[in-house]
């Protein structure tokens, strides 16, 4: 054998170790992202047996969806008038109370 065949040969063992590790590996990830394929699988069986269960129909999700998006509309349009209102009720005070110095220095003098 002479010794360039001998360097080449370790290099081919040592490139075919790195594939066959790199296949290794990509073999168990394979292996687990179908595992947790068949979990969300399982998950979804559930979940649309539970939905079938209650006799929820797909029109019926889309107008809880559409009653629900209004009802949040709702809040924040009822939490935005608060504020204002909070905003207004605070004015309101600081003239009282300027008002009521004012009334306290009169009564002073």
């Amino acid at each position: 054998m002479r010794k360039g065949s001998l360097r080449t040969t370790t290099r081919s063992s040592g490139k075919d170790r790195q594939i066959r590790e790199s296949l290794g590996f990509l073999d168990e990830e394979i292996r687990k992202t179908e595992a947790e394929l068949q979990a969300a699988e399982e998950e979804r069986i559930s979940l649309q047996t539970s939905v079938d269960k209650q006799g929820i129909t797909i029109q019926d999700m889309i107008e809880l969806n559409t009653e629900r998006e209004r009802l949040q509309r709702s809040l924040e349009d009822t939490l935005a008038r608060l504020e204002d209102a909070h905003g207004r009720v605070m004015d309101k005070e600081a003239e009282a109370s300027r008002k009521l110095e004012d009334l306290e220095q009169s009564q002073n003098l």
